[in-house]
């Protein structure tokens, strides 16, 4: 669901009577992305404000938890943000519009003199999902630096860097929720086809998809009604409802989305399409914090709570850096590999000199630097003879020879190596139980299949991989979806547990985790239902979760070949089909299998 334009509304209206006029006293970077500070005064007493840029879970949010340093080095960013903020007061939130940005206006006095004066410091809160961020704004509206930069060459509409003039992102121009915007909306309507839940995502300010489904739903019964044909007096009734909060008109009804008792998501309304379509349970929460709070310790669910808070937070981050700094390691090393398989291109050059040197020496002068044949200016060593001279071309043709007949399968096995490794950062980001961060630990130095010696005797298991872990999503109607949660569980998946019949779901193009969908009864096809749950589960246990459409695709089991000598997980497929959908964990009963107490 996603921390979308209304959370943030919700979040700065409750804030903001707790936090103005407060002073910050502790700040701390608990992972990568998370700002966590405590302010103080004495009306509220002291309250911890969590700031996050993860390109997943941006957001801006009461934490129950104090600050605790989660990181090992400083950035310059986190270096700024304790100079500017620490001591500072809190004198202003402010949030344009119903955009997912929100503005924190902080004063505070740099220096003890009697000279000092006040300095004016704002931390702007860009909590737009992969394009999230975290910015030092000074009194000029220059920026004093952010957590994610942005140069002219990267984005030259709106470039992010230290000492460039701040401006807000780009507003989307859509109409008000309003009695006149709403009227607007349904003049417009007859332009468009689809769903009514599309077209007013498109159209209202501050819809996000699920705020739209939900007034669809509210309006016609349906998230998936048509818009052709629908009763605009009831849309306006339900969206007017729904924006009532930001007008201060009612109250936030916020909501966390429970599977089996275990939160998965969270609302700022109440989300009953959901309850009512999906199977889910809501439960109420009193503010939009707590809401969102209680994802942040929800380890081990349907919806690991990656990133950002909870027990394993900080493991995830330390394992996520360990393994891009293999990554780029393996990619300089790509980049060299195939600069010299560039320079072996001239391998017949080389001959071809050694040839034309010996044929006309006596063209050039004893101790010439060059000899000029056939338009030609070729190299010469003055130390050397004519002979010699030829030879170290001959000599130099036959290393790079041999250096162009072994270069390929070299740069195609470090290929597959990154391939493999961007595939174990982004199950790490997802991992749910020690247990699986450890299994993933130990498969960074994987760099060929797995081949456990046979005991005499006894039969190895189809693939020769060792068991890995994996998770069991029941869909019901009579299907599983099982989703690998390493390499070696993708592996295992796809290789040991699927039939040949089964189908196999991936995110395309990019790393992620192996699903297999397979009927647990008689079943032959999947409902497509089923299957666009299976593969929005697929895209969301991929690095491209953060998109509001991925592409999966997906291919029965019996056309999926696994790559000779590549590491584990790492397959080719055929005979698939594409389909675009939005990542989303299944909501359904989940069971996280481990990797070697789990019978088939």
């Amino acid at each position: 669901m996603g921390f979308d334009s209304l959370a943030v509304t919700a979040a700065r209206q409750e804030l903001e009577p707790l936090l103005v006029g407060a002073q910050i006293q502790e700040l701390a970077f608990s992972d990568t992305w998370t700002l966590t500070l405590t302010a103080y005064r004495p009306a509220t007493g002291r309250i911890h404000l969590l700031a996050s840029a993860h390109p997943e879970r941006s957001r801006v949010l009461r934490s129950a938890a104090p600050p605790r340093r989660g990181v090992e080095r400083d950035t310059p960013f986190m270096l700024l943000t304790r100079k500017y903020l620490r001591n500072a007061w809190i004198v202003a939130f402010e949030q344009p519009g119903l955009e997912r940005v929100l503005t924190l206006h902080c004063v505070r006095r740099l220096g003890e003199d009697a000279d000092s004066r006040d300095h004016r410091i704002r931390l702007v809160v860009e909590a737009m999902g992969r394009r999230a961020n975290l910015l030092l704004v000074d009194e000029n509206d220059t920026i004093l630096d952010a957590w994610r930069r942005t140069p002219p060459s990267r984005n030259a509409i709106r470039p992010i860097l230290p000492h460039l003039p701040y401006e807000l992102p780009p507003a989307q121009v859509r109409l008000p929720v309003t009695e006149p915007g709403l009227m607007a909306a349904a003049a417009r309507a007859g332009e468009h086809g689809g769903t009514l839940a599309k077209y007013l995502g498109e159209t209202l300010e501050g819809a996000s998809p699920l705020a739209a489904r939900e007034i669809a739903f509210r309006a016609s019964g349906a998230s998936a009604a048509p818009l052709v044909g629908a009763d605009w007096a009831r849309v306006s009734a339900a969206a007017l409802q729904l924006y009532a909060p930001v007008r201060g008109e009612a109250a936030w009804e916020p909501c966390v989305v429970l599977v089996d008792n275990a939160p998965i998501d969270a609302a700022v309304f109440w989300a009953s399409h959901v309850e009512h379509e999906r199977g889910a349970q809501l439960e109420a929460a009193t503010t939009a914090s707590e809401a969102f709070g209680r994802l942040e310790t929800a380890g081990g669910t349907g919806r690991p709570a990656a990133g950002l808070h909870g027990p394993l937070a900080g493991e995830r981050a330390a394992l996520a850096s360990q393994i891009e700094t293999v990554l780029k390691a393996e990619r300089r090393k790509a980049g060299a590999l195939r600069r010299e398989l560039e320079r072996s291109e001239s391998v017949e050059q080389l001959r071809r000199w050694g040839e034309l040197v010996l044929a006309f020496a006596w063209h050039g002068e004893v101790g010439a630097t060059a000899l000029q044949v056939e338009g030609e200016r070729i190299p010469l060593d003055p130390g050397r003879t004519t002979w010699e001279n030829a030879q170290a071309y001959f000599a130099a043709y036959q290393r790079a020879r041999d250096t162009r007949k072994r270069l390929p399968a070299l740069v195609q096995a470090v290929e597959a190596r990154i391939e493999y490794l961007a595939t174990l950062h982004t199950l790490a980001e997802s991992a749910a139980t020690p247990e699986v961060l450890r299994t993933i630990k130990s498969e960074i130095g994987a760099d060929s299949p797995a081949r456990p010696v046979a005991k005499k005797g006894t039969r190895q298991k189809p693939g020769g991989s060792a068991s890995g872990p994996y998770r069991r999503f029941n869909l019901g109607d009579g299907w599983e979806l099982l989703v690998g949660s390493s390499a070696r569980g993708n592996a295992r998946v796809t290789f040991e547990l699927a039939g040949p019949e089964d189908l196999w779901l991936h995110a395309r193009n990019v790393p992620g985790a192996h699903a297999i969908l397979r009927a647990t009864g008689r079943a032959q096809e999947p409902p497509s239902d089923v299957l666009l749950q299976a593969a929005g589960a697929a895209a969301h246990f991929s690095s491209a979760r953060a998109n509001s459409l991925v592409e999966v695709d997906v291919a029965p089991r019996r056309y999926v070949k696994k790559i000779p000598e590549a590491p584990p997980g790492l397959v080719r497929y055929t005979h698939e089909r594409t389909l675009r959908v939005q990542p989303r964990p299944p909501l359904a009963s989940s069971v996280q299998q481990p990797g070697a107490s789990y019978r088939d």
